[in-house]
């Protein structure tokens, strides 16, 4: 019979405030994380105001654009994560399923409020074994939390605006005291590369970098700021010129499969995430059937098509790396 006596823990899951990074315009802040637990994920909270006297147009998932880059760097320089809000945000949604908050400026007055809350995991979600991607900070001297800040512009298009000083980002950490034998053997880490859309073209490569064992891409295609579906007709995932990962991959159709296998919410026209495709490597969430990219050279083929403005594509990548273990005696 079970005993409640000997269930349980006194010490365990702690959810805290580290601290706020205020706004500053077109500049690079940071905030410690003290590095004494295990991390299972960060939650990130921007909230604050605008002055609006003239209104402007919101732009495409503002207030996101003002968080330029989001970047977690330890000892002094490796980065771990870096993504633009945007992305992060969009990350979040497909492992999640569903939508953060997301408060975009309307109106005019002195304090339109804007707020969005961007939740990022260390746990390999939707992988069997979730807990094997657990953080242990306690090995590393230095932990920053680094947000580079954009501007107006960047959240308003058009009339007369500027964002009030009380706006910043909440740093939140969730973490748990104690990491089981042979959990923590692996370490999310989360990067991308970023291609300009110059011509119309059937087989634009991009090389990924060879970072770990890459599990799933998050593809972002943007005109002028805004997500579009029209740039990206069909996409090829090729590795090492000889073997198709994915074969010519209509993106409409990613996005639909995405809808039912991920169970977004919060999606757009037709139930698709517009100007996203989300792509899993992995086979049942088996971290083994992901693919090897230290020893593999994978290239993304697109077929796109160029129509008008500033367009590109960033393809933001999830890669698990083996975490270095003492030797025993």
């Amino acid at each position: 019979m079970l005993n409640v006596l000997e269930i349980g823990r006194r010490a365990g899951r702690q959810s805290k405030r580290v601290g706020s990074i205020a706004f500053d315009q077109n500049n690079t802040k940071t905030i410690k994380l003290e590095p004494s637990a295990i991390a299972r994920y960060l939650y990130l909270r921007l909230s604050g105001s605008m002055n609006i006297s003239v209104g402007g147009t919101a732009n495409f998932e503002s207030p996101l654009g003002l968080l330029k880059n989001l970047k977690l760097t330890v000892n002094g320089g490796k980065t771990l994560w870096t993504g633009s809000g945007r992305d992060l945000y969009q990350w979040a949604h497909h492992l999640y399923g569903k939508v953060g908050e997301l408060v975009a400026p309307s109106g005019t007055g002195a304090a339109v409020a804007i707020a969005a809350a961007i939740k990022i995991p260390f746990e390999a979600l939707r992988l069997m074994q979730p807990q094997d991607s657990l953080w242990d900070m306690r090995p590393y001297n230095e932990i920053l939390v680094e947000i580079t800040w954009g501007a107006t512009t960047d959240v308003l298009t058009g009339g007369t605006a500027s964002i009030n000083a009380s706006t910043a980002v909440d740093v939140y950490v969730d973490t748990t005291a104690e990491l089981a034998e042979g959990l923590g053997t692996l370490l999310r880490r989360v990067n991308y590369v970023e291609q300009t859309i110059t011509a119309t073209q059937t087989d634009l490569g991009i090389e990924l970098p060879q970072n770990g064992i890459l599990s799933r891409l998050l593809i972002r295609s943007d005109r002028d700021g805004a997500g579009v579906d029209n740039i990206v007709n069909k996409l090829t995932l090729r590795v090492d010129d000889d073997w198709d990962w994915f074969r010519e991959l209509k993106w409409v159709d990613i996005q639909n499969d995405n809808v039912q296998e991920f169970q977004l919410s919060g999606a757009g026209t037709g139930a698709r995430v517009t100007g996203y495709s989300f792509l899993d490597l992995t086979e049942q969430g088996r971290i083994s059937t992901a693919l090897n990219a230290i020893t593999s050279k994978p290239k993304l083929i697109l077929d796109v098509t160029k129509t008008s403005g500033t367009e590109l594509v960033r393809v933001s990548l999830e890669y698990f790396e083996p975490v270095p273990r003492p030797i025993a005696a």
